[in-house]
């Protein structure tokens, strides 16, 4: 998760939209320190995750 983060973090600039979605994965991660897991937010998170890494490599190949 935190390779994807940086991954994510690195993009930022670019891509304003991956830093939503970079912020969200963090408040996920963050709540899930001190907090009992959250069966219902837990598909919703791996989603986001996936979506900006999608979006990080979309634009990579794009500009090859």
């Amino acid at each position: 998760m935190l390779a994807s983060v940086a991954a994510m973090a690195r993009k930022m600039k670019e891509q304003p939209e991956v830093m939503a979605i970079m912020i969200a994965v963090l408040a996920y991660m963050t709540q899930a320190v001190v907090n009992i897991n959250l069966p219902i937010a837990t598909p919703i998170m791996w989603a986001m995750l996936a979506i900006g890494l999608a979006l990080t490599r979309e634009k990579a190949e794009q500009a090859e």
